[in-house]
């Protein structure tokens, strides 16, 4: 499903990450780990976030938007995350680009981009991004803050207690020997929107008190 975005990102120098207006959780999260993960497997890339601010989700590392001009679309790729409906989008440049994309888990509206890859059975736009790193065959460790993501080869790695689709999707992202005690797994931000409540507040807490304690240990 994402072999033509994949293309895309590939094919273009600059990207530019929308998301829609008044974001939670998972529009910052989807937003936010895609950057990275895009920074990561291509480290040549410019890769920018904009929209309007992060409101209450503000705590939220590199939460910050950026300020570019409108020559900045010249010749780019913009992705919309998390949007349904173009009249959602937060900052419309994105007509802009070169070529555009989106990824979104919402029920479908109307299309929006050049390039399409929405699934409604997905809880939140971060498993779509999910998906999409293992699909493109994306290998990534790294921190943002105290959210952590890993990589992982371990299908028996013990499960959290979250939605079953994101779940799988993350386990793959998990690497025992980061973590001595399970290899416990933690994809960034998939569940600190206004779903951010009991298990999933706990599964971030819990992630990343336990990343840190396995780089104290210099594991």
């Amino acid at each position: 499903m994402f072999e033509l975005i994949r293309d895309a990102i590939a094919a273009h120098q600059t990207i530019i990450l929308h998301r829609h207006t008044n974001p939670d959780g998972d529009a910052l999260g989807s937003q936010i780990g895609l950057k990275h993960l895009i920074l990561a497997n291509y480290p040549d890339k410019t890769v920018y976030m904009v929209g309007d601010g992060a409101g209450r989700y503000g705590f939220m590392e590199d939460s910050i938007m950026d300020e570019i001009p409108d020559s900045a679309y010249q010749g780019a790729l913009a992705i919309v995350l998390d949007t349904s409906a173009k009249s959602l989008i937060s900052d419309t440049r994105y007509t802009l680009a070169a070529q555009t994309a989106r990824i979104d888990h919402h029920i479908f509206v109307e299309k929006i981009a050049d390039i399409e890859a929405t699934d409604d059975t997905f809880e939140s736009c971060c498993g779509l991004v999910a998906q999409m790193a293992q699909e493109c065959g994306w290998y990534y460790v790294t921190a943002v803050g105290d959210f952590f993501l890993y990589a992982c080869e371990d299908s028996d790695a013990p499960e959290l207690n979250t939605d079953p689709q994101v779940q799988a999707l993350s386990l793959r992202y998990a690497k025992r020997q980061v973590f001595a005690p399970a290899g416990l797994l933690a994809y960034c931000l998939a569940h600190a929107g206004d779903r951010l409540c009991g298990a999933g507040l706990a599964e971030l807490l819990l992630s990343g008190a336990i990343g840190r304690r396995a780089g104290q240990r210099g594991t």
